[in-house]
């Protein structure tokens, strides 16, 4: 099983200058656990829920603390070929529940969470049980 058919492709983009409550807003308006960041380089980063956790423990200001303070800006990207089993791994090896995925000309297509891949996963395997 592939990434590309299990990838969000309403992608939630978020400036790194924006303010962290400002990207908490939006990802809860959009029932999303991240979004991706635009920086001044063309490389996607990404800020996630755990990283908004992370910002409010250390006592930041959510009101004018930016995006790049907690954001991943080398974040890991797969392309929609890569199989599931190896994105799951390459999640789990690294600590994180969100891949940015993008084409084979390195353009942004979307975004996969370790949620999409289990609920694939058991759907796909459900199918098989049920012949």
């Amino acid at each position: 099983m592939l990434i590309g058919p299990l990838t969000e492709r309403n992608i939630l983009l978020v400036d790194a200058d924006a303010t962290l409550a400002s990207a908490a807003e939006q990802m809860w308006a959009r029932h999303c656990g991240s979004a991706v960041v635009i920086g001044p380089d063309d490389k996607p980063g990404i800020i996630t829920e755990r990283d908004l956790l992370h910002a409010l423990a250390e006592g930041s200001d959510p009101r004018t603390t930016p995006v790049s303070s907690y954001m991943t800006s080398d974040a890991v990207t797969v392309t929609a070929s890569w199989e599931v089993v190896d994105a799951a791994r390459r999640m789990i090896q690294g600590g994180f529940r969100h891949l940015i995925v993008m084409d084979e000309r390195g353009e942004l297509t979307g975004v996969v969470s370790i949620r999409d891949m289990v609920a694939a996963l058991v759907e796909e395997r459900q199918r098989v049980l049920a012949g």
